[in-house]
C-alpha cells in the first residue's frame, strides 16, 4: 500500500523498548513523532498501546489485539490484514509498533520513516537484523534529517508491494 508508513524509533543495536517504555527520553524525538503521525491513522499492537496508556490525540487510532475486543477511543481489530482493509483509502496510515506488527507490515509498506538514536543501553525489546536486512534490500532513503539527538530518514520502496 503506498499510502502505508512505517514509523519507529530505534537504538544503535536495534533497541526499541525496556520495561514497556522506550529507552530514551528524547522530547525532539517524540515531537518528530507527532508532528509526521498527526491527523492520520495510527495502527499499532496491544502492548505498545498499553504502554502508550491512552489514544493518541488527533489520529484515528487502531489497535491490533486478539484478547482486547473494546477499547474506548479506539478501534480493535483481531488482524492487521482486516484493519488495512477497512482504512486502505485513508492518505496516511502509520504502523506505529511493536516490533512484531512493524515485521508484518513491512511487506506492505510504501514508505517507512525511522528515527536511529545513538543509543547502546539496556533494553528488552529489539527489530532483528532480518528486519534491517529485508528494509536494505527493499526501500531506498529518500531523505536524511540530522538532529542533535537522532537521525531521521526517509524511506521509500524500490520494488512493488508483495
Amino acid at each position: 500500500m503506498q499510502n502505508l508508513c512505517l514509523i519507529a524509533a530505534f537504538g544503535n543495536k536495534g533497541q526499541v523498548g525496556l520495561n514497556n517504555a522506550l529507552p530514551w527520553d528524547i522530547p525532539e524525538e517524540l515531537k518528530h513523532f507527532k508532528e509526521t503521525t498527526q491527523r492520520g491513522t495510527v495502527i499499532m499492537g496491544r502492548e505498545t498501546f498499553q504502554s502508550i496508556g491512552h489514544p493518541l490525540p488527533n489520529r484515528n487510532n487502531i489497535v491490533i489485539s486478539t484478547k482486547l475486543t473494546y477499547i474506548p477511543g479506539v478501534t480493535v481489530y483481531s488482524s492487521l490484514d482486516a484493519a488495512l482493509a477497512d482504512v486502505k483509502t485513508h492518505p496516511r496510515i502509520y504502523v506505529i509498533g511493536g516490533p512484531s506488527l512493524w515485521q508484518e507490515a513491512l511487506g506492505k509498506a510504501g514508505h517507512l520513516v525511522f528515527s536511529e538514536v545513538n543509543y547502546d543501553g539496556e533494553a528488552d525489546v529489539f527489530l532483528p537484523e532480518s528486519f534491517f536486512e529485508s528494509v536494505r534490500s527493499n526501500f531506498m532513503i529518500k531523505m536524511i534529517r540530522h538532529k542533535s539527538e537522532f537521525t531521521a530518514s526517509f524511506w521509500s520502496r524500490i520494488n512493488k508491494v508483495a
